[in-house]
């Protein structure tokens, strides 16, 4: 997933925060049938409730992307494509606790809201995903080694939760151009950092 879709999709974050809640949301369904994580509604919902219940506790957000995924449909077509985002969720349903939320925001990206957790902890924890993600095989239909970048943030005071997820995906792209299969946090991106203090 390119960069302006991942920010195009935080601004779609911030556009269903700032809506007149649905008088029956449970009525929406919020699970992400491939993944079988949330879906990007039901990832806002959760998430916001988590921010908001998480008192003086730290939050950390993560932003997942596979690696070249187009790859991936070109080779094995779309049924293989499918198993390989199955795959990433299944991983990161089996890390996470019951206070955290993650979600498949779109394509290939996964995001994950992690209350509890300072940046040193959430670096460990994207990491231990790319380290199972990459031991993958896919047999015949991907017959090389996928990979997975991650981007994380630590929360700022009162930050939201769109403006968190945004450096989480700027650190992303930080890896992403750094040659992809790593983690970044947004303290390793400092101009990110600068510009989103002084914005």
């Amino acid at each position: 997933m390119s960069h302006s879709r991942i920010l195009e999709l935080a601004g779609k974050l911030f556009a269903h925060l700032a809506r007149p809640a649905a008088t029956a949301p449970r009525e929406r369904a919020l699970t992400d049938g491939l993944s079988g994580l949330l879906n990007t509604e039901g990832f806002v919902d959760g998430a916001s409730l988590a921010l908001a219940a998480a008192g003086g506790l730290p939050v950390s957000a993560i932003v997942f992307d596979i690696d070249a995924f187009a790859a991936v449909n070109r080779a094995g077509g779309p049924a293989a494509g499918d198993r390989v985002i199955a795959a990433l969720g299944s991983i990161v349903a089996e890390a996470i606790t019951d206070r955290h939320v993650a979600g498949r925001i779109g394509g290939e990206a996964f995001a994950v809201v992690l209350p509890g957790l300072d940046l040193g902890a959430t670096r460990l924890f994207a990491e231990a995903v790319r380290i199972r993600f990459s031991a993958c095989d896919f047999g015949e239909e991907v017959p090389w080694k996928l990979t997975v970048s991650a981007g994380a943030a630590e929360r700022r005071p009162d930050e939201p939760l769109h403006a968190m997820v945004a450096r989480a995906d700027r650190a992303l792209h930080a890896a992403k151009q750094a040659g992809r299969d790593r983690v970044f946090v947004a303290t390793d991106v400092p101009d990110v950092e600068h510009r989103m203090q002084t914005a």
